[in-house]
């Protein structure tokens, strides 16, 4: 037989065949495993501490779970993967859930703890003055919290009620604040807060100080007055006096003064020639004041450094000639961290007379300044 000829009548019936075949194979392949996932698992109480009787919430949830089983709750037992309920339990519990779905190895479990403190427990009490000692002038808050309590009262210094708050006062003399709280069925808690009320403090030395002149065309002398009251001594000697000073640059003049209440300064500033004798600012100080919105460096800025506050860290004083603003910034902890002082319509910094301030405190801060 012609060879060509068997394998044509060979064809049809291998290409029935080979269909076949190949399905049967494919029908042998075992199936893909399922992937299986655990459900997320969690359940808490709200309160997780009561007193007898009241009442608390329990939350579960079983993402992706079928059901949840409990023990260790009553009234729970099988329940949706989700879900809430409302308690009033008299003693302690401890929650046991497991969350599945209906195949080997596919579950998950948490458990939450609730306290139950007995219902005769007494309230616990806290009450303080911030702060517990003041000089006469100055005032305190009395702050008071509670736990398992309804109701609060108070004698001595202060009027309370609530079971929390606080309140301010400003006691002429020590004393204090006793405090009764109380809830229905329990004993009441007392307590105690005291607050010590010293003398008055001493006020703080205020100095000031003037130059003349301020401003100077060419190196030369002004003449430096200052005067200061609540204070005993100063850096220079006396509580006030005058005296001169050679300027051959722009620069600043600082008089400290002493008293029982604290350090008072005063600062006075004479320009020399301010646009050709002017020493140029630090890049530490450029930088800072850049991060504060001032570029030091701009058409009609005037700029000076000087120690204002007594730290041995220059300050600054600049003013935008163009906007016609001035701004005083004291270094705190080493750098120029906020503008403590800006001042409108000055055009010049040959306008400042003095800046003086009531220990280092900014706040305290008088500028004198030339209109």
């Amino acid at each position: 037989m012609n060879p060509l000829a068997v394998v044509s009548w060979l064809a049809p019936g291998l290409a029935a065949f080979l269909p076949a075949a190949l399905a049967a194979d494919t029908a042998r392949l075992p199936d893909p495993a399922p992937i299986v996932r655990s459900p997320e698992v969690w359940v808490r109480f709200n309160p997780s501490t009561i007193l007898a009787g009241e009442a608390t919430t329990v939350t579960w949830q079983g993402r992706g779970a079928e059901y949840c089983r409990f023990w260790g709750v009553p009234g729970l037992g099988q329940e949706a993967p989700g879900g809430s309920r409302v308690l009033r339990p008299t003693a302690s519990l401890t929650a046991e859930m497991e969350c599945a779905i209906d195949m080997p190895d596919a579950g998950n479990s948490a458990t939450a703890t609730l306290t139950v403190i007995p219902a005769s427990t007494p309230p616990q009490v806290s009450a303080r003055f911030s702060p517990a000692s003041i000089p006469k002038g100055q005032s305190t808050t009395l702050t008071w919290s509670t736990q398992y309590a309804t109701q609060c009262t108070s004698t001595g210094l202060a009027s309370i009620s609530g079971p929390s708050g606080n309140v301010t006062l400003a006691p002429t003399a020590s004393g204090s604040v006793t405090i009764t709280c109380t809830r229905a069925g329990a004993p009441s808690t007392t307590v105690t807060a005291n607050v010590t009320v010293t003398p008055p403090l001493p006020p703080q030395p205020m100095v000031h100080a003037s130059a003349n002149p301020t401003y100077m065309t060419a190196p030369g002398t002004s003449w430096i007055h200052w005067w200061s009251t609540n204070a005993t001594s100063c850096s220079l000697g006396p509580t006030s006096g005058t005296y001169s000073r050679y300027f051959a640059i722009s620069a600043s003049e600082r008089i400290t003064c002493f008293g029982p209440g604290g350090t008072g300064f005063a600062v006075v500033f004479v320009t020399v020639d301010l646009r050709g004798k002017m020493a140029p600012v630090s890049s530490r100080t450029a930088k800072d004041a850049a991060r504060l919105g001032l570029d030091l460096a701009a058409t009609g800025m005037e700029v000076a450094e000087l120690d204002i506050n007594g730290d041995s860290q220059p300050d600054l004083l600049a003013v935008d000639t163009v906007r016609r603003q001035a701004y005083v910034s004291l270094r705190d902890g080493g750098r120029l961290s906020s503008i403590n002082r800006t001042i409108d319509d000055v055009a010049s910094l040959s306008q400042f007379r003095s800046v003086s301030s009531a220990s280092d405190d900014s706040r305290s801060l008088e500028i004198d300044i030339a209109r």
